[in-house]
């Protein structure tokens, strides 16, 4: 494995300033046979952005949890395809590598021997590309070029958790070209669980987060089919599947899937999402606080200091503590208001009316956790439906510049709540 030109493909690699991250690293260089390989423990500013220029591909050792974390000075390097992103646990919500899979997904861990057997995939693939020249690299260090983009999808699979075995059998009919005369398509689906814990209890912000990273690949694929069970619309993240396409624009094909009969046909029109100029500046201003790529919450936080004056915009609803703390729950017993409505509720979405969410205090989700006590349904009209709750791991937060105490990563706690069902 060696680059294109005179000499040894370059790679540098960024640990975790502790024993782990060193042991990691040495993983990585017995993975990497006739590439030169550098450890590199400087903390500089500029450290990442040399190596950027200097080196074919670069390695950094996200994992947010180590005391001896690389996350200081270190501005959005990991949007460059040459970056290889890796964590022995899972990344904070801001942080998207152009590489994805080098991370442990929420709430797990991924060993060392896993995450240097990755990079090694990655440094080939790159190898096989050859060496971008001088300028290039320039350009990449500075954020100048943008990391490269998957090719967009043919078809997204739009579907419950509920129904992850139907949908992943659509995916391997598509894939073998069913449906398209026997062309094969590129088919992307999140796997039950992948992007969100299934048990937890989550804030807007996360709901929003979660549904920004969907919205990349929904907005550029051709087609979104739906596995249409009658279910379907009772899931605030399938609803939020078809808000997306029409406000970006790219409203593409709207596929129904029928997975008892195997049959397929134009989506029906309760599917369609027709938003308003509310709805559009509403999502707007969601998107823009929640994206990976887009949300600064080291200004979030100064925003949240000017509350109390009359600036307008630190008055918004997503700088409110509430859209980034406070959990929503949505009941299985109560939250779908409208179950024979016969289109998508786009106002009952936006405002968390339909499916209806309700905010629980962390302070109430910590007390039953702690005391193992169950949880009321908070529904103010009455609900009887209780709920087991256990802490789950903290969420993080990268911050672009230090905020209180000096610190570059925050946490947002998070529980799971399980309906009770005897």
């Amino acid at each position: 494995m060696t680059g294109t030109e005179a000499g040894a493909m370059r790679v540098d690699v960024f640990p975790t300033l502790d024993d782990e991250g060193a042991a990691m690293a040495e993983l990585i260089r017995g993975r990497l046979h006739g590439v030169d390989v550098r450890e590199v423990t400087s903390t500089q500013p500029f450290a990442v952005a040399t190596s950027m220029v200097a080196a074919d591909a670069v390695v950094l050792d996200l994992t947010p949890d180590s005391a001896a974390h690389r996350y200081t000075a270190m501005a959005y390097p990991w949007r460059q395809d040459k970056v290889l992103a890796v964590s022995r646990s899972y990344l904070p919500l801001n942080v998207a590598p152009a590489r994805p899979g080098g991370a442990a997904l929420y709430p797990g861990r991924r060993s060392a021997e896993e995450i240097a057997a990755w990079v090694a995939v990655q440094v080939r693939e790159l190898a096989g590309r050859g060496r971008p020249s001088l300028l290039q690299r320039m350009r990449g260090a500075a954020g100048m070029t943008a990391g490269a983009r998957a090719e967009p999808a043919d078809v997204f699979i739009s579907y419950r958790g509920l129904d992850d075995k139907a949908a992943q059998a659509l995916r391997a009919a598509l894939e073998k070209g069913d449906h398209h005369g026997g062309r094969g398509q590129r088919v992307k689906m999140f796997d039950a669980g992948q992007l969100a814990h299934p048990e937890a209890v989550l804030p807007a912000l996360i709901r929003w987060n979660v549904l920004a990273v969907i919205s990349d690949v929904v907005k550029d694929a051709r087609e979104t089919w739906i596995v249409d069970t009658p279910h379907y619309l009772q899931s605030w993240f399938t609803q939020g599947e078809l808000v997306c396409p029409p406000y970006f624009g790219r409203p593409g094909t709207l596929v129904a899937y029928d997975p008892g009969s195997g049959s397929a046909r134009p989506a029906p029109g309760k599917y369609v999402a027709t938003l308003d100029t509310t709805a559009h500046k509403r999502l707007a201003r969601y998107f823009a606080n929640s994206h990976p790529d887009l949300m600064a919450p080291e200004s979030t936080a100064a925003l949240r200091e000017l509350r109390p004056t009359r600036l307008p915009l630190a008055k918004d609803e997503v700088f409110a503590d509430a859209f980034w703390t406070v959990p929503l729950l949505q009941c299985t017993r109560c939250s779908i208001r409208e179950p024979d409505r016969p289109d998508i509720d786009v106002a009952g979405f936006l405002t968390n009316a339909n499916p209806r969410l309700y905010p629980v205090a962390l302070d109430t989700l910590a007390a039953c956790a702690s005391g193992q006590t169950p949880l009321r349904c908070t529904n103010p009209d009455g609900c009887p439906q209780r709920f087991t709750v256990r802490a789950l791991p903290p969420y993080y937060l990268w911050y672009a510049l230090p905020v209180a105490g000096g610190s570059y990563l925050g946490t947002i706690p998070a529980y799971a709540a399980v309906p009770i069902t005897s």
